[in-house]
């Protein structure tokens, strides 16, 4: 907030088509919109998805403030409530502010980049049971990539929770499109 109590909201993606251009952008690459709009627009803007707006904080100086607000100034519930099936009920997304941030204490030590190496073979052998058609080589180079890119301070990955919920889509994508073209 700004010293005279008004609210300063960050810049809007242009859209293009009113009511469904913001979500026909984001649905035909949202990382490409995203390295689009974070030139022009910086480390923090809003996109119009329908009825909703999705603000982004992009890198670890801007992010610090959705992680580490006080529940009664940036409600952190409301956005992580579609993640509870990520987990299940009861756990991580579906707790209040307290628990999560205790949570969350235990998470970051067990996914330090050191041990999220460790969890590779874990992983493959989970996507194999799973029915994936996933190698270790294909996971560790999906591995190798986000970890590469979330080194980069301009698009830093600040929630280790996150990355990892990024590695297994990433494995999911991989093997769909694996047993599709093969």
């Amino acid at each position: 907030m700004s010293g005279s109590g008004k609210r300063r909201l960050p810049p809007k993606v242009k859209q293009g088509i009113p009511v469904v251009g913001g979500l026909l952008r984001f649905l035909k690459g949202p990382i490409v919109m995203l390295r689009e709009e974070y030139p022009k627009l910086g480390s923090v803007f809003t996109l119009n998805l329908v009825n909703r707006n999705i603000t982004f904080l992009i890198g670890p100086e801007v992010s610090a403030h959705f992680f580490k607000a006080p529940e009664a100034d940036l409600s952190q519930q409301e956005v992580y409530q579609f993640n509870v099936p990520t987990f299940g009920p009861g756990v991580v997304f579906d707790v209040d502010y307290s628990i999560r941030q205790e949570q969350f204490r235990f998470f970051t030590e067990s996914l330090r980049v050191n041990k999220l190496k460790g969890y590779v073979d874990m992983m493959v052998t989970e996507a194999q049971v799973r029915n994936f058609l996933v190698t270790p080589h294909s996971l560790c180079n999906c591995c190798n990539f986000l970890l590469e890119s979330s080194m980069r301070s301009d698009f830093a990955c600040t929630n280790m929770i996150s990355f990892l919920q990024v590695v297994w889509v990433g494995v999911r994508i991989r093997t769909i499109l694996t047993v599709a073209f093969n």
